[in-house]
């Protein structure tokens, strides 16, 4: 019987450790998608701003370069949205990581500490 429970006790761990691995690759690739998702909103302004002083000719040119950059501005905004998704998805399933982390603690059902005061 300890054998048995040794066993389970063990697996249970490497699910763990595979599941907080896992959420900590997903919180990776949101911080990565977050970074793309502003260089692609600051790309945007900036060929918005190229294109509002154009004229002419070129006014067009500049034109496709911020329908491009908007473009490029909505996948990245898409891929973050989705990183967000997995993330929340990992948070939520199972009673969560963040609850089971906390119940190690002890301190899930109790309010949040209060700040120090100030001397």
């Amino acid at each position: 019987m300890f054998h048995k429970l040794a066993n389970t006790t063990a697996w249970r761990l490497r699910r763990q450790r595979f599941s907080e691995a896992r959420y900590e690759g997903a919180v990776d690739r949101l911080v990565a998608a977050y970074v793309d998702w502003r260089e692609e909103c600051m790309a945007a302004r900036d060929a918005y701003g190229r294109c509002d002083m154009r004229r002419g000719r070129t006014a067009r040119h500049a034109f496709a370069a911020y329908f491009a950059a908007l473009d490029r501005e909505e996948r990245a905004a898409a891929d973050y949205a989705a990183c967000v998704e997995q993330v929340c998805a990992f948070v939520s399933a199972d009673g969560g990581l963040l609850v089971t982390a906390r119940a190690g603690t002890g301190s899930a059902s109790s309010a949040p500490p209060r700040p120090k005061e100030r001397l």
